[in-house]
């Protein structure tokens, strides 16, 4: 049955003064909060069957896919989860000529096991950072800017999926301050996103529960490589998410 859902194409840019929080706080850490990240690092970092290392010096470690930090949420539990789910298809999209597209940074984990980049203390402290201090913004807040492409909302209209082409960069921002661009499909107050992001100490990796990874080569947070310049090359990604049988792959 295809899903009711508004799909938007988000640009979120949200900056914000900066200047020792996160200094102070990784300064104020107290013998329990301490001892907390310890057990939190050995719940996320499971035992590696391989390691790999990126030429930005990340390590991103490959991981029985059954025993990926996922599967050790609750309601995950009892999962039908497989590491030979594969879509029965995928969308195609044509490729701009006057720009580089870049999909992925691929990795080489063996079959059975999924990339998951190694967590590390600062990882920790980061997130717990953005928690304390800033917690959720909303639009009522000043900081955050958003600059919004969405479809209208239809209740007669139904989607299946969406897709988008983005241009890849780095703006330059500074401890909390994040830059994005991302594709949104929302279905009430339930949504799902796909995209890139520059900088913050939000959580978009498998420090959130819930996440399944089913890719041997594309762990859930890369990094880009290669990103556009003004005035020089330019880079872009494809991104999607589309249904197929029930499943919404991203």
């Amino acid at each position: 049955m295809a899903i009711r859902a508004i799909l938007i194409i988000t640009i979120v840019c949200y900056i914000s003064y900066y200047s020792k929080a996160e200094e102070d706080f990784t300064t104020k850490l107290s013998k329990l909060e301490e001892l907390e990240i310890e057990k939190e690092l050995n719940l996320l970092n499971k035992p590696p069957i391989k390691t790999i290392k990126t030429k930005d010096g990340v390590l991103y470690d490959c991981i029985d896919f059954f025993k990926q930090p996922a599967f050790d949420h609750p309601a995950l539990k009892n999962h039908s989860y497989h590491y030979k789910m594969k879509p029965s298809f995928r969308p195609k999209i044509n490729k701009r000529k006057d720009y580089l597209n870049i999909n992925s940074k691929r990795l080489s984990c063996p079959i059975g096991t999924v990339p998951i980049r190694r967590t590390t203390k600062e990882d920790l402290i980061k997130s717990k950072l953005f928690t304390k201090t800033y917690g959720s913004l909303t639009t009522e807040k000043p900081g955050l800017h958003h600059a919004v492409l969405r479809t209208k909302s239809d209740p007669k209209r139904r989607y299946n999926g969406g897709g988008a082409v983005m241009n890849i960069y780095q703006p330059n921002v500074v401890g909390p301050q994040y830059s994005s661009s991302q594709m949104t499909i929302k279905n009430g107050p339930d949504s799902i996103q796909v995209g890139w992001t520059a900088g913050g100490t939000s959580c978009f990796n498998t420090q959130c529960p819930g996440f399944v990874i089913v890719s041997t080569e594309i762990p859930l947070d890369f990094t880009f490589e290669q990103v556009s310049q003004r005035g020089g090359t330019l880079y872009e990604t494809s991104v999607f998410i589309y249904r197929v049988q029930r499943v919404l792959w991203r």
